[in-house]
């Protein structure tokens, strides 16, 4: 008779030693030690508490550009490099590949959605061949059809970064069309740029009005927000990062 019962790695792993030790989420394992959210993550299984993570791959925080991660490598930003973990961290569900199992279309198990500890919602759409996982900031694909298991939670690799900080440009459209960068909505300086949430019909978008466009420009009926979208007229409308970063001492986020 065996002295002991053999049991799998992950009956005495939880998440955050899960997420320490893979290779496929280095970086969110970083910045869960950054944020001490290692903490939250930690907790056992019996104490009823049980996660889902969302770990965006490395391809993902590979799309951040040097300005949006000098901003959270920045410890003035710290509280937005919290609150990007916390919105890809949900308080239940488990394995997503049964979901494979559901028809196209959006997951008839979560039909409301997930929240997050973050407090936004992430989507389960069922696309052939894979889920794909709808954030306020983007939608990503699951890239892996198995979860990694803990003993208070799952982790699935995800091909995006699900949530993003509002003021980045890249996260505003009529912003990100312009080719801007960094913060936007608002700047380091504290300014509202005009790309920020700019209304909807071209009239009332001076640089669209001067292009004598008509109807929805910010978006457009398809969609589209259009390259007008947040100047202030023809010609000057915003080509360069809106501001410098803060000068501080960054924490580091290795790619």
């Amino acid at each position: 008779m065996l002295d002991e019962v053999l049991q799998p790695a992950w009956v005495t792993s939880s998440l955050s030693q899960v997420l320490l030790s893979s290779i496929s989420c280095p970086t969110m394992a970083e910045v869960l030690s950054i944020t001490g959210l290692e903490t939250i993550l930690n907790s056992q299984s019996d104490t009823g508490i049980f996660y889902t993570v969302f770990c965006p791959s490395e391809a993902a925080w590979a799309k951040l550009s040097d300005a949006e991660r000098g901003i959270l490598e920045n410890n003035d930003y710290i509280d937005d490099l919290t609150n990007l973990v916390n919105h890809h961290v949900v308080a239940g569900i488990g394995p997503l590949p049964t979901l494979l199992l559901d028809p196209p279309g959006r997951s008839s198990i979560y039909p409301d959605g997930l929240d997050t500890l973050g407090g936004s919602k992430l989507f389960i759409n069922r696309e052939l061949p894979t889920l794909r996982i709808a954030g306020p900031a983007k939608t990503a694909d699951l890239v892996h059809s198995d979860a990694i298991i803990a003993n208070n939670g799952v982790v699935h690799i995800v091909s995006e970064l699900l949530w993003l900080p509002p003021a980045f440009c890249s996260v505003n459209p009529a912003c990100d069309i312009l080719g801007l960068d960094g913060l936007c909505c608002n700047t380091v300086d504290g300014v509202t740029l005009d790309c920020c949430n700019p209304p909807e019909l071209c009239v009332d978008n001076p640089a669209c009005f001067a292009e004598n466009l008509l109807e929805s420009c910010c978006p457009t009926r398809d969609g589209v927000y259009l390259a007008c979208c947040g100047g202030t007229g023809a010609s000057d409308a915003p080509s360069k990062s809106p501001s410098g970063l803060p000068s501080n001492t960054p924490s580091s986020i290795d790619s």
